[in-house]
């Protein structure tokens, strides 16, 4: 019999199959959840991030000291979790950034880095997105709206409830290559685990399934060779011990059958044996 046949390779084939969806299952489980914690994490740190920014900036802006708004912003920027950081008052029009040569443009509702938020609808809109860049990155996009506080009364109308806004671009490419080694790992250590369990299942099948069925198939092949009791079957009281006590019962059974045939055709031979008249036994042929 060839090992594929066996039912050994059914029932380990069978066993890693079902490791391997479980463990697949859980796996892609884990890798959603992990994904939108490392998006909401990112999310949380980028939003302290923005108010910690516009909280300095208003302190400028309050004691009057624009001209290092500029300064502050190019300074911040520098950072390595910042890939880009402006304000822009109500009408769109850039007024200070971390690149000082979009100072004065003006954004449009259309513009690609724009529409990631407006196009979602007013009722859909969220203070945070993400979305590719040019380059195909991935940036966590923050809009911090700047409120017309009592303290800019001075400067501006107090019918104006907000200034403007700030938004900060925070780059989460770098975290997602992380998070996709960390997922590989997680993918390697999956099949390890799965080739620990298809061992370990192996060796306690052999154990406790082929051996005693190999010892019933090796009973049953000897009773049919004439070969009666030469190793008696020890189970417990499971499934293999209900099946040891009922080959060796059959056992018994066919040994007595045995004895009885071989008995009657001694009887019937002695009575051959003793007839002194000529016997000849012919077929249906008259053979």
């Amino acid at each position: 019999m060839k090992f594929w046949q066996t039912i050994q390779f059914k029932i380990i084939f069978t066993l890693s199959c079902i490791f391997f969806i479980i463990i697949a299952i859980l796996a892609y489980i884990n890798y959603n959840f992990s994904r939108q914690e490392l998006i909401k994490t990112l999310k949380t740190s980028a939003f302290h991030l923005n108010e910690s920014v516009k909280n300095s900036l208003e302190i400028a802006m309050i004691s009057g000291k624009r001209h290092a708004i500029q300064s502050q912003i190019e300074k911040i920027a520098t950072g390595e979790h910042i890939l880009d950081l402006f304000i822009a008052d109500k009408s769109g029009v850039i007024r200070a950034a971390s690149n000082e040569n979009r100072v004065g443009a003006k954004m449009l509702k259309t513009d690609p880095f724009c529409r990631v938020c407006h196009l979602k609808g007013r009722t859909r809109k969220t203070s945070s997105t993400i979305f590719s860049d040019s380059s195909g990155n991935k940036v966590l996009r923050t809009v911090t709206c700047i409120k017309n506080k009592e303290e800019c009364f001075s400067c501006h109308p107090k019918s104006n409830k907000f200034l403007g806004i700030m938004i900060l671009d925070y780059p989460i490419t770098p975290y997602e290559k992380e998070f996709k080694r960390s997922e590989r790992r997680t993918a390697f250590s999956a099949i390890a685990l799965i080739f620990a369990l298809s061992m370990i299942s192996i060796l306690f099948i052999r154990k406790l399934v082929i051996k005693n069925v190999l010892n019933l198939v090796a009973k049953i092949r000897s009773i049919g060779a004439g070969k009666y009791f030469e190793s008696s079957l020890q189970y417990g009281s499971d499934e293999f011990g209900i099946i040891a006590e009922s080959i060796e019962k059959m056992e018994k059974e066919v040994q007595q059958s045995f004895f009885q045939l071989e008995k009657n055709k001694q009887y019937f031979q002695k009575i051959i044996d003793n007839i002194h008249d000529g016997l000849i036994v012919v077929d249906s042929n008259l053979k």
